[in-house]
């Protein structure tokens, strides 16, 4: 077969390889894991018409989605990976970053907001957020009421542009539906390839 041929032919797979070079790169999908421990240590809300502080209703139990935990980030659930749904924001504003992020797989879910945090934060330096959290032993969700929650890096964690491994407890998680309050003693959520 004449040389030409294969001369032409490289020159075309050259171009077509190029022409893929640059076209817009992939999105890298959203990753990340969250830990509960849930207690049954009553929150303190008063969540009925008669004024009475409520109880918690929903035992203790720790769920998870992937593998977090203060010290290890050993197990990623990728958006979209057998029907997860995660989307985060980590971006930068004066004094640190806000995030925001939602991580859900079936019954499991955690929604967390951080308006201000920095990579100084740390168990004797937290910072207030908000949660709403369900679990099959939930039902349906409890949220946070503001102030209620505080985040901080966590000890092996990092807070940066598009990304974030924090941990956080919650005095007071309610679920007035129920007339139910109860807390979180701790929690930890890493997350990756946010919006920034």
């Amino acid at each position: 077969m004449p040389s030409s041929f294969w001369w032409s032919l490289s020159a075309v797979a050259l171009v077509s390889l190029g022409s893929f070079g640059c076209s817009e790169a992939i999105p890298v999908a959203v990753d990340g894991a969250y830990t509960v421990k849930f207690s049954s240590t009553a929150g303190g809300a008063k969540c009925g018409a008669d004024g009475k502080l409520s109880t918690c209703l929903t035992k203790f139990h720790t769920e998870q989605v992937g593998g977090v935990s203060p010290i290890e980030f050993n197990l990623r659930k990728r958006d979209t990976e057998g029907g997860a749904r995660l989307a985060c924001s980590v971006t930068q504003v004066a004094g640190g970053f806000a995030a925001v992020g939602t991580i859900a797989d079936g019954a499991n879910r955690l929604d967390f907001k951080i308006p201000l945090i920095d990579p100084t934060t740390s168990a004797m330096k937290q910072v207030p957020g908000t949660v709403v959290y369900s679990s099959p032993e939930t039902v349906s969700p409890y949220a946070s009421p503001s102030g209620k929650c505080n985040f901080y890096k966590s000890p092996s964690g990092q807070i940066d542009a598009g990304k974030l491994w924090v941990t956080f407890s919650c005095v007071e998680v309610d679920n007035c539906s129920q007339q139910s309050s109860c807390s979180i003693d701790q929690g930890t959520v890493a997350m990756e390839n946010c919006d920034q």
